[in-house]
């Protein structure tokens, strides 16, 4: 037995309540020739509005023991009611307006998706990309058609008449001026809504009095734009006009407060534009601190052509270093199915827009594939020889005029201010752990012939280090706001494809467990060696740089204790941790939480 259950959205906000259709039976056909009339006026419908489906069997608690092992039911949300247990099969979500605007009509067929989220709304997944599956072949279709309510074509209103709209509204008041304004008492309570934590939840009275009271939310808390929006019906076509209209005279937020209006909660094409208004006075700097944010949340654009991609290969286009890293945030996720051709468009366009960066980025891409190539090998060969002989084998690689001339004189994809000018093959090795990463040596032009190195790893997912220490990185911004300088200078780390990536190698550096291990005669007794840090350090700096070193040491060592207890980082031993010969700590391996 199999039913469908339907749902409309605005963002999470389910518009009216969810439909389930009849339960019907076959073995690969499902047939219900059933209409599904949802209790809304399609002139109540916002812009943005999607249509959800989820594709749920239907069996019989006896019968499931052997039949659903293979769907694994621990793992995603079931309906238990009447004996009976509803799981989820697949799951697909359309627009209802086109990218003009325009009312789908007629019949689609929708190429759903089979793997589910954690957490669902209403057993639908409105979170979920509004693209069609593109693995057509092994993807359940299904076949819906749209309600064609006259032989014209139905448009939403375009931006002037919503604000009419809202201008007749205003006209329509019996006290417009004052319409939405509170007294002194009211006006506490507000107050005390705005000050709470920004993931508290409202209630509906709470969201109630924040509509009722929105022009004095415009002018004394301009920063609670996201509640208000969370706090107004969005099935109602009234609000939504006076909503517009408010939005067109609220004062412009600060960029860091405008980032949460891209979230999924806000999808309102007028909102995201307002909000990318807002962005547009980030310098390059703070740009590139929240870029990896930015290049997540075009996820959430339902088409192609948007404010924010617009905006995002302006910037990129104007500044190289930022096109470098909106190129490689797009290009580590380009290969997964929802996103492939947004990105892959947005990737075309800036290459199309610098021709001269994209040829310095092809060298880059042909660089990465051979040291995945390499790694391959390296990884195949592992098990059948010792490490010095496939040190031999990868330094005999190495030496190879394709690899040569792959891996020298390109730009590093980690910073493009440093040139990886000449691979240093001698001191070019592969690390122990599972993955067997590159530790690929260069001799640095750029930098006085001081040695730069940069690890290749294939096999993990990047894309948590990388946000972890982006958090490290904010975490020291905020720090040194209050006047702390904690020494924090989180390495650099770069996803570049699917779960592969290039890491910085810090130099003039050794982890715990070695300074540790080559200070004591007794390898097990290495950890207990106490004087082993200080012994080191001294080492390498005398006088009034010991003192500077120990204080390098103290700091960043309290910085980055505290950053890693609030972050709960995992696996932290003396192998994930390094020292600097400058006495600065640094950590390794952030991405297990």
């Amino acid at each position: 037995q199999v039913h469908v259950r339907a749902g409309l959205f605005h963002g999470t906000e389910l518009l009216c309540k969810t439909i389930v259709s009849t339960e019907v039976s076959g073995r690969s056909d499902h047939v219900w020739n059933e209409v599904l009339e949802f209790e809304i006026n399609v002139c109540d419908l916002p812009r943005m509005a999607r249509l959800c489906f989820a594709v749920y069997a239907v069996m019989d608690k006896m019968k499931t023991k052997k039949s659903t092992k293979a769907m694994n039911p621990s793992k995603y949300q079931t309906i238990r009611k009447a004996g009976k247990v509803h799981y989820p099969v697949a799951w697909v979500n359309t627009m209802v307006f086109d990218y003009k605007g325009q009312l789908k009509n007629g019949e689609l067929v929708l190429h759903s998706w089979s793997s589910f989220p954690d957490e669902l709304e209403e057993m639908l997944n409105p979170m979920g990309t509004v693209q069609t599956n593109p693995y057509t072949e092994n993807a359940t279709a299904l076949h819906i058609r749209f309600q064609e309510y006259s032989k014209q074509p139905i448009n939403y209103p375009p931006f002037d008449k919503i604000l009419e709209k809202a201008a007749e509204i205003a006209r329509s008041s019996d006290n417009a001026a004052m319409a939405g304004r509170g007294g002194k008492k009211f006006y506490v309570v507000l107050k005390e809504i705005m000050e709470r934590d920004p993931l508290s939840q409202l209630c509906e009275n709470e969201m109630d009095l924040i509509w009722t009271l929105r022009y004095d939310c415009r002018e004394n808390f301009p920063q609670s734009l996201p509640k208000l929006l969370l706090s107004l019906k969005w099935n109602k076509l009234e609000d939504v006009a006076q909503l517009q209209a408010l939005l067109q005279i609220w004062p412009k937020l600060l960029p860091r407060e405008a980032l949460e209006l891209l979230d999924f909660n806000y999808p309102d094409q007028y909102v995201r534009e307002y909000a990318v208004g807002c962005l547009k006075q980030m310098s390059d700097e703070e740009l590139s601190q929240y870029l990896l944010q930015l290049v997540q949340v075009l996820k959430y654009e339902p088409f192609l052509d948007c404010a924010l991609s617009r905006f995002l290969l302006e910037r990129a286009l104007a500044n190289r270093r930022i096109g470098q890293m909106l190129f490689w945030h797009l290009r580590s996720e380009v290969h997964i199915p929802a996103v492939s051709v947004q990105f892959g468009l947005i990737l075309e366009a800036y290459c199309r827009g610098s021709v001269a960066h994209m040829k310095v980025l092809a060298k880059q891409v042909e660089a990465l594939n051979k040291m995945k190539t390499l790694n391959s090998l390296i990884k195949l060969n592992a098990m059948k020889q010792s490490k010095a002989k496939g040190k031999d084998a990868m330094h005999t690689c190495l030496k190879q005029n394709a690899y040569r001339e792959a891996l020298s004189d390109l730009q590093s994809p980690l910073n493009p201010s440093v040139i990886l000018s000449e691979l240093h093959v001698e001191k070019c090795r592969y690390m122990d752990s599972k993955m067997k990463p590159l530790w690929i040596v260069y001799n640095n032009k750029m930098f006085g012939g001081d040695l730069v190195g940069i690890i290749f790893k294939n096999g993990d997912d990047k894309r948590q280090d990388m946000l972890t220490l982006q958090i490290l990185r904010l975490m020291d911004i905020l720090w040194k706001e209050a006047g702390l300088d904690l020494r924090i200078l989180p390495y650099g780390c770069l996803a570049t494809g699917d779960h592969s990536g290039l890491i910085e190698a810090v130099s003039s550096s050794e982890t715990i467990a070695d300074i540790q291990l080559n200070s004591s005669n007794v390898a097990a007794a290495a950890a207990f060696n106490k004087d082993a840090l200080l012994n080191w350090l001294k080492e390498y700096n005398l006088g009034d740089d010991l003192d500077r070193a120990i204080e390098e040491f103290t700091l960043s060592c309290a910085g980055y204790c505290v950053a890693t207890y609030v972050l709960g980082i995992g696996d932290r031993h003396s192998d994930n941790i390094m020292v600097r010969k400058n006495g600065q700590v640094k950590i390794y391996s952030v991405g297990r939480i």
